[in-house]
């Protein structure tokens, strides 16, 4: 399996949503908790390990299992590559 977690920090939650992509895109496990500190600051890496530590229980791996994380940037729309150099 090659496992790939996406993160989405938001105002006020930040979710997680695990796949393993080695066949395909399955997505496994996804969790949701409440974003720490004031988005777009390093306060946020509480929120995203709660969040990453739960989806990957939820799926009997350790973070270290994970072949990937993507973690979303606050830029305008048309500079975003939704995920793709997370693929590649």
């Amino acid at each position: 399996m090659k496992f790939i977690a996406g993160v989405d920090v938001g105002n006020s939650t930040t979710e997680v949503a695990i796949a393993d992509i080695e066949n395909g895109l399955n997505f496994v496990s996804s969790s949701l908790s409440k974003t720490t500190g004031i988005k777009g600051t390093l306060d946020n890496v509480v929120g995203i390990l709660n969040s990453l530590t739960d989806a990957c229980k939820k799926i009997n791996i350790e973070l270290s299992a994970l072949d990937s994380i993507c973690i979303n940037e606050a830029t305008r729309s048309e500079e975003r590559r939704v995920g793709k150099e997370c693929m590649e």
